[in-house]
């Protein structure tokens, strides 16, 4: 991400966490039929514009940019992450773990009646990591909720709001590593 642009000013949003999707959304469509290729317009343009509905549509991303412009550098992914993040690691390691062995037993599965005496646990495992995912998911969510207390936050007291924006930040990149790992095994199930 650059500093230089504002994505927010780029899509008509104002600079704040919790921005309305739904305004996002058409907003970006309504530019994007403007400066559509297809329709006479500048694909440099058109990519830009994707670029700031990708940053802005995703809310790891859009709270790494508002920090960037907001106070003029790069969140600090060293720190402290909240309970909400942490408390996950107990849930979530006991299903990786029985997830990498059920992987394993499925790869030395090499005839069609071990893989038939595999496949009821392999099930089990499945609706574990879908489990681990509406958990990751919801997590997510109850940060995302969090928002607009932050952009509150931030009118208020600007250092409050700055560390409470690096922690949500950093909550968010570490559940999406962990959906990402639960997402591999879900596949290598499949």
């Amino acid at each position: 991400m650059s500093m230089s642009i504002d994505y927010f000013a780029e899509l008509g949003q104002d600079r704040v966490l919790s921005i309305n999707l739904d305004s996002l959304r058409e907003t970006f469509q309504m530019k994007a039929k403007e400066v559509h290729p297809d329709r006479g317009g500048d694909e440099s343009d058109f990519d830009r514009l994707n670029h700031a509905n990708s940053i802005l549509s995703d809310p790891c991303r859009r709270i790494e940019h508002l920090y960037e412009l907001l106070f003029a550098s790069t969140i600090d992914s060293s720190g402290s992450l909240s309970s909400l993040a942490t408390d996950l690691f107990g849930i979530l390691e006991p299903i990786i773990s029985r997830a990498d062995a059920m992987i394993k037993k499925k790869e030395l599965a090499t005839i069609e009646i071990q893989r038939a005496l595999i496949s009821r646990e392999s099930i089990e495992v499945q609706k574990k990591l879908i489990e681990a995912n509406g958990i990751i998911r919801s997590r997510i969510q109850g940060i995302v909720d969090s928002f607009g207390e932050i952009d509150a936050s931030i009118k208020i007291d600007k250092d409050s709001g700055r560390e409470r924006m690096q922690i949500s930040a950093r909550d968010l990149a570490f559940l999406g590593k962990w959906e990402h790992e639960v997402m591999m095994r879900m596949r290598a199930l499949i």
